[in-house]
């Protein structure tokens, strides 16, 4: 999903919905709501993963709704592996 968001969005912000778009918007909201799911499992590696996921997400829709003269935000790392993660407990 991270690796075809932008391309999601782009399909989806189109003024005339069809079912194939509207098809993607209840896929994608579907795949959202799964990766909310595997964040409450008590595994840690999965743990992991979905916050990875969870801090480009927020990162990108921060980056592409606030104003550009706005703009304070960290810039994420390329290498997400080397997030810690190792104050959490499940």
């Amino acid at each position: 999903m991270r690796n075809n968001l932008d391309l999601i969005e782009e399909m989806t912000n189109i003024a005339q919905m069809n079912d194939n778009t509207a098809m993607l918007v209840q896929s994608a909201q579907a795949g959202l709501i799964y990766l909310v799911q595997l964040s409450n499992v008590p595994e840690d590696e999965l743990f992991k993963i979905t916050m990875n996921f969870w801090h480009f997400f927020s990162h990108d829709v921060m980056s592409k709704t606030r104003p550009m003269g706005n703009m304070q935000t960290a810039e994420i790392p390329q290498d997400d592996n080397n997030l810690d993660f190792s104050n959490f407990s499940t």
